[in-house]
């Protein structure tokens, strides 16, 4: 009994020590994956934007509410309040006039 009772320990153990190992690389998958912003934000959800519009034509970079200083990947939402990707898509999205 003593032995199964260590054997569970070590495993307790062991899964909480990974779980900073698996943050970073959830991290990291997220920043390669070239997210401009936290996917799990309410009004992105509720709006539901992706990053990769799957129509070119409709991407964020031609959207009336977007806003890039420059050629970056990122941009500005004014809907969002915040960062969006060039070629991202939400409900929300209309055409720059």
């Amino acid at each position: 009994m003593q032995r199964q009772s260590n054997s569970r320990r070590r495993l307790i153990a062991f899964g909480l020590l990974s779980i900073p190992m698996k943050m970073r690389l959830v991290t990291e998958a997220r920043a390669d994956s070239g997210a401009c912003a936290d996917v799990n934000d309410g009004l992105r959800t509720a709006l539901h934007y992706i990053e990769q519009s799957p129509d070119t034509l409709r991407a964020c970079a031609g959207c009336v509410y977007f806003a890039a200083a420059d050629s970056s990947r990122c941009g500005s939402c004014q809907i969002f309040s915040g960062p969006a990707n060039r070629r991202g898509h939400c409900d929300s999205w209309s055409a720059k006039g």
